[in-house]
């Protein structure tokens, strides 16, 4: 399984606080589910390296994924993420966490607001 959620590197607010309830879900939940924690960047700005320094500052297991910004666009519709950039080189941009199934298919997603606890349950309950 595999939790994905679309962000970029100078949010100030919906991804660093995803991001710190998805590092207290890896808390409670790593030793019993094997589940990737992946953030994809919709900032043309973040390059491969800086995602990554980006989410290894929340865990260091976490993945990031930086790539050609059309595609990225692309995956995100493809999951009902909206992504809009607005100025200052920020972006609207939805805070659902999406779960992704073993065969890589498109399992279910979880609107904000997030609390690791909660998330942890409703994991446990459909695995």
């Amino acid at each position: 399984m595999e939790f994905s959620f679309f962000g970029f590197t100078q949010c100030p607010d919906i991804c660093p606080t995803t991001m710190n309830e998805l590092k207290e879900t890896y808390k409670l939940i790593h030793k019993v589910q094997n589940i990737n924690f992946i953030m994809i960047s919709i900032d043309t700005t973040d390059t491969q390296k800086i995602i990554d320094e980006y989410v290894k500052d929340f865990n260091s297991n976490f993945k990031g994924v930086s790539g050609y910004i059309n595609e990225t666009l692309k995956l995100g519709q493809d999951f009902n993420i909206s992504s809009i950039k607005v100025k200052n080189g920020l972006f609207d941009h939805s805070s659902s966490i999406i779960l992704i199934d073993p065969n890589e298919k498109y399992y279910g997603f979880f609107n904000s607001p997030h609390e690791s606890k909660n998330i942890a349950k409703d994991l446990n309950s459909i695995i």
